[in-house]
């Protein structure tokens, strides 16, 4: 019984001092420049051109079932009425604040994407 109770000590002692903590620190970047576009830098940012497919290629693999769910044609309305657009302050939205600072294993946004998607968002969020 003793040595039972010893082995199962000493195993739980192993395991507790094998363990390894990580902490994440997320990804901290500047803000970014809108660079000119060189078809019309007039032309507003396009949520189904320039936003939408960023989001097929870069949060679907986890946001097709959880919120926001940004799959094609409800993307839009998930994040206009779960409330993640902020057009009176677009830095501080909920979306540009998670993308901006990445998560662990999210696929991080360039400089361009991070800046179209600010810009939508201050030139208010259009479904266009």
């Amino acid at each position: 019984m003793k040595k039972s109770l010893l082995i199962i000590l000493g195993l739980v002692f192993i395991f507790i001092t094998s363990c390894e903590y990580k902490i994440v620190e997320p990804i901290v970047r500047e803000l970014p420049e809108l660079p000119d576009d060189p078809d019309d830098p007039a032309d507003p940012i396009s949520f189904s051109a320039q936003i939408e497919p960023v989001f097929q290629d870069k949060c679907i693999s986890c946001h097709s079932i959880t919120n926001p769910v940004l799959i094609t044609g409800s993307a839009y309305d998930n994040l206009i009425n779960g409330g993640y657009i902020n057009t009176n302050d677009p830095e501080s939205s909920e979306l540009f604040v998670k993308v901006y600072l990445g998560h662990p294993g999210s696929n991080p946004y360039t400089p361009l994407e991070l800046a179209y998607l600010l810009k939508w968002i201050e030139e208010g969020a259009e479904n266009n």
